[in-house]
């Protein structure tokens, strides 16, 4: 059941700010002059949500990077494991040949 109070909110507000926590941002928005009227105020919400998306957005991204730098460092320490495997084994192919004694 709907009380007094958030049916004369629901007067001002549309149902996606008539959340506790978007009220009290609104409010303090409002007491703090930081916004002079609702609309101010729904502006200065919906920047302050923007602003915390493209921060969330930023968090992931560096994140991937790091991801990426870890595994681009993986593939050069195998690639470097790789070379190192293909000289000693061309090495021992050359002494197995010259040991052998079928250089003619």
């Amino acid at each position: 059941m709907e009380t007094e109070s958030y049916v004369h909110l629901k007067t001002y507000l549309t149902a996606a700010y008539c959340k506790l926590h978007t009220v009290e941002c609104l409010m303090k928005l409002l007491e703090s002059g930081r916004a002079n009227t609702l609309k101010d105020a729904l502006n200065l919400y919906e920047d302050i949500l923007h602003k915390a998306r493209m921060e969330e957005l930023q968090q992931q991204q560096l994140l991937i990077g790091q991801d990426i730098l870890k595994n681009q460092d993986l593939q050069k320490k195998y690639a470097q494991q790789t070379v190192q495997s293909a000289y000693l084994t061309n090495g021992l192919i050359v002494l197995n040949y010259l040991k052998s004694g079928d250089n003619s």
